[in-house]
C-alpha cells in the first residue's frame, strides 16, 4: 500500500472528496457512529474527540490553564485549536450547535408520583434518551477496541511470518 505522500495531488484531492461525502452521507447518529467505528481507530476517536471537547471549553470562556487542568493537554494544543476556531467561523458556528448529552434526571421525585404523572412520564422520555445517548457511545468505543485488538493479531501473525521468512533467508 502506498504511503499517502507518494499518491498525486489529484489522487489526494479524489480521496479527500470521498471522505467529505462520506461524512455527508451520515447524516444521523446511528450512521455517524458507525462511520467513526469502522474509519478510526480507538485512538483516533479519542484524539479527535479530546480537540472537539478542548475547541467547545475555549468557546465557552475557560481559561488555558482551567483547560490544561482538565483536558490534561500543552498551551500549544490549545493555541492551535484556538487558532482554527478563530481562522474560520464555520467550525466555531458548528460547535455551538452541539447537542448537550443528556444527564439523567428526577424531576417527578419519588414521593407522590403519581399525583406528578406529566413530569414522571417527561423524566421517563429523558432518562431513557440518555441511556441510548450513553449506550450508543459505549457501544462505538467497544466495537473500536474489539476491532483494535483483530489488527494487531493479524499485524502479530505477519510479523512472525517474516521474522521467520528473513531468518530462513
Amino acid at each position: 500500500m502506498k504511503r499517502i505522500n507518494k499518491f498525486s495531488k489529484n489522487e489526494e484531492i479524489d480521496f479527500v472528496f470521498d471522505l467529505i461525502n462520506v461524512i455527508v452521507l451520515a447524516n444521523n447518529s446511528d450512521k455517524a457512529s458507525f462511520l467513526l467505528q469502522e474509519l478510526f481507530s480507538p485512538y483516533e476517536i479519542r484524539n479527535l474527540s479530546k480537540r472537539l471537547r478542548i475547541a467547545k471549553l475555549i468557546l465557552e470562556g475557560n481559561t488555558h490553564e482551567q483547560i490544561t487542568d482538565e483536558m490534561h493537554c500543552s498551551y500549544a494544543t490549545i493555541a492551535k485549536i484556538n487558532t482554527w476556531l478563530e481562522q474560520s467561523g464555520k467550525l466555531k458556528d458548528i460547535i455551538i450547535k452541539l447537542p448537550k448529552m443528556q444527564k439523567k434526571v428526577n424531576i417527578a421525585g419519588y414521593r407522590f408520583r403519581a399525583y406528578r404523572l406529566p413530569e414522571a412520564i417527561w423524566e421517563s422520555y429523558l432518562n431513557a434518551k440518555s441511556f441510548d445517548q450513553k449506550q450508543r457511545v459505549t457501544n462505538l468505543l467497544k466495537n473500536t477496541k474489539t476491532k483494535q485488538e483483530i489488527f494487531d493479531k493479524i499485524q502479530s501473525y505477519i510479523d512472525d511470518y517474516y521474522k521467520e521468512k528473513s531468518i530462513r533467508a
